[in-house]
């Protein structure tokens, strides 16, 4: 509607334009002294002038057409390339989910023909050679997908998933606490962080964590009050057997305050009292 408007108003101008130019009486002259002297109309002048003016207009158009053609074209080749590429990338994601190796991938060198520095290419790379069970291919494609800024966070999780399933615990918590530094807020980096840190009895960096944790509130109460008071009694023995006792009377009291009706952490904090001479309390 609003392009035939535009035409119509331009063609009543191209109207208005000629009539009023009709209604001008008037020559115009174009004379080069020996050899040759143009007269003309004043509106035929103006009609010349106009189609010199057009012509100049459509020839700078073409111009610039052909210099530009060639990135133009590759500009589509580049767009065609994307839009395939993509729909590799689609399609072997979905055969992944869906179980099929072979898709998987035949999809995965597509994408990688079509789009070979995308992070996207490179993690559906690394998740079907570990449906392929090429455990070595699967981590070459983690690193490369972790040195990739847009994609750093997935290729540790990659390579952390990795060796979680192979049971190399200090890589798993080297990966997730790199994750944790991309990622502060990332719920399963928390519980990773956590789980490992307990694992390997690194209790004071547990009880970080585990702080993390309650400001996200990625526990509920009951659970949170527990697992507080397991990581300080833990803390408290590890601070007495290194001769802390202050250290592991201040961690017991943490455990008991915690939760006051988990036995363990009454009877650590007695005994951490009983250490100290404290045996009123």
């Amino acid at each position: 509607m609003i392009r035939a408007l535009l035409v119509f108003v331009i063609i009543g101008a191209v109207l208005f334009a000629g009539n009023w130019l009709l209604d001008r009486p008037g020559n115009v002259s174009i004379a080069l002294p020996g050899y040759f002297t143009i007269e003309w109309t004043f509106a035929w002048a103006v009609a010349v002038v106009a189609i010199a003016l057009a012509a100049t207009i459509a020839a700078l158009v073409v111009l610039f057409l052909l210099i530009t053609a060639p990135w133009r074209i590759s500009r589509r080749f580049e767009r065609q390339r994307n839009e395939k590429g993509q729909q590799a990338i689609s399609l072997g994601m979905i055969a992944v989910a869906a179980g099929d190796k072979l898709e998987a991938k035949k999809q995965s060198s597509r994408a990688t023909s079509l789009l070979p520095e995308r992070p996207m290419t490179t993690l559906l790379a690394a998740q079907s050679a570990q449906m392929n069970g090429d455990t070595e291919a699967a981590q070459s494609y983690f690193r490369q997908l972790a040195e990739q800024p847009d994609g750093a966070f997935l290729g540790l999780r990659g390579l952390w998933m990795q060796a979680m399933k192979d049971g190399r615990t200090r890589d798993a918590l080297h990966y997730a606490q790199q994750a944790h530094e991309e990622q502060p807020n990332s719920g399963w980096v928390l519980d990773s962080l956590f789980e490992l840190q307990t694992r390997l009895g690194q209790w004071d960096e547990a009880s970080t964590t585990l702080a993390s944790i309650r400001k996200l509130k990625a526990r509920d109460k009951p659970q949170l009050e527990h697992e507080t008071a397991l990581v300080n009694i833990e803390r408290s023995r590890a601070a007495a057997a290194n001769g802390d006792q202050a250290a592991a009377l201040q961690a017991a009291q943490a455990a008991y305050k915690a939760l006051p009706d988990f036995v363990p952490a009454a009877a650590q904090l007695a005994a951490m009292h009983t250490a100290a001479g404290r045996r009123g309390k």
